[in-house]
């Protein structure tokens, strides 16, 4: 079972656009867990945290 499937949008070259698959997106919960992990642990670590610009797992999923 594939996690990621590529998808071409037209002749060569054109731009591929990867998504996860059904079965890609039964891993969300893990990464969103390690994200909120890591969230907690910042500041034991002495990192810093940079404004999110990216997508949450939940967005990515339509």
């Amino acid at each position: 079972m594939r996690l990621v499937e590529r998808l071409e949008t037209g002749p060569v070259p054109a731009p591929v656009i990867y998504r996860l698959t059904p079965y890609g997106e039964t891993v969300l919960p893990v990464v969103e867990g390690v994200r909120v992990w890591g969230e907690a642990h910042l500041e034991r670590t002495g990192g810093v945290l940079a404004p999110d610009t990216a997508m949450s797992c939940a967005d990515m999923v339509g």
